[in-house]
Formats: C-alpha cells, structure tokens, sequence
C-alpha cells in the first residue's frame, strides 16, 4: 500500500505519527492506529531505502519547512495526500 492510500482509507491526523479511535498518540505500528501524519505513513508503509528516498522528495518540495510542521501547519490531510501522489 502506498502512503496516500493509507492516509485516505484510515485518516490523517496531526501532531502524533499515529493515533487511535479515541485521538490517543500511538506508535505507527501499533494495530490500533488509525490515523496517520505524513511521516507516520511513510513509516508505515515502506521499507527504511524508500522511506528515505520519498522524504528525500518531499522535504525538495516543502523545503525549508521540517517535514513534521509541514504536516503540521495544514487544516486537513487533503494537501498531504495531493502531496505524496504527486510524489508517487
């Protein structure tokens, strides 16, 4: 699964690579989470080479924003996944 599918089927969140149904920061791999920042994504769905290799993509573009605040400073996941299809 790639990390734009991921954040549309479960959600996106902020400020936690991953939360629960009850909005409860967990860890990416907990089987609980249920919503996903766009690092926690990255994190849950690819290997350590390509998670390395898209935010090596994503920080070109949102440079010289911290990839955590980017993710941050948005009102919805909506330009997160736009983001990271554009990266696809």
């Amino acid at each position: 699964m790639k990390a734009w599918q991921l954040l549309e089927q479960k959600g996106w969140c902020k400020g936690a690579l991953a939360r629960n149904e009850a909005g409860q920061a967990v860890r990416v791999e907990n089987p609980y989470a249920v919503r996903f920042c766009l690092y926690g994504a990255l994190l849950r769905c690819y290997s350590s080479m390509e998670i390395t290799a898209m935010k090596t993509k994503v920080e070109e573009v949102i440079n010289p924003c911290y990839i955590g605040d980017w993710n941050d400073f948005q009102q919805s996941g909506t330009p997160v996944i736009a983001l990271l299809k554009r990266l696809d």
